[in-house]
C-alpha cells in the first residue's frame, strides 16, 4: 500500500488535475530516485508498473522497484484494518461476523 501524507496527497491530486488539462492521459508515476522516491508525470504506465487508483482522486503508476522495495512481488494490496465496536457483532453460531465499513 502506498502511503501518503495529506499534504502530499493534496499536492499529486493538484499536480495531476493541472497536467491533464493539456494532456488528458497525464499520471502521476512514482519512481525510485537514489536513496528515496521522486513523482513525475507520465501519459501511459511503464511496462511492468502497477496502476494503483488512490483514495486520495489521482492514479499513481507503481515502478516494479518499489513494489519490491515494499516487499511486494504482486499487486499493492488494501490495507486490513482492525479495531474494536462499541457493541458485539451477532455472527451465526461459532462464525466470525464481519461488518463493512
Amino acid at each position: 500500500m502506498i502511503r501518503c501524507s495529506s499534504t502530499a496527497v493534496g499536492l499529486l491530486r493538484r499536480a495531476e488535475q493541472a497536467a491533464r488539462r493539456f494532456d488528458p492521459s497525464a499520471r502521476v508515476r512514482l519512481v525510485p530516485d537514489g536513496t528515496g522516491v521522486r513523482f513525475e508525470l507520465a501519459g501511459e504506465p511503464a511496462p511492468g508498473d502497477e496502476v494503483v487508483q488512490h483514495e486520495g482522486g489521482f492514479t499513481l503508476f507503481v515502478a516494479p522497484a518499489i513494489r519490491k522495495a515494499l516487499g511486494q512481488s504482486s499487486g499493492l494490496t488494501a490495507p486490513i484494518v482492525r479495531m474494536k465496536t462499541a457493541t458485539p457483532l451477532k455472527g451465526a453460531g461459532d462464525r466470525r461476523a464481519y461488518l463493512r465499513v
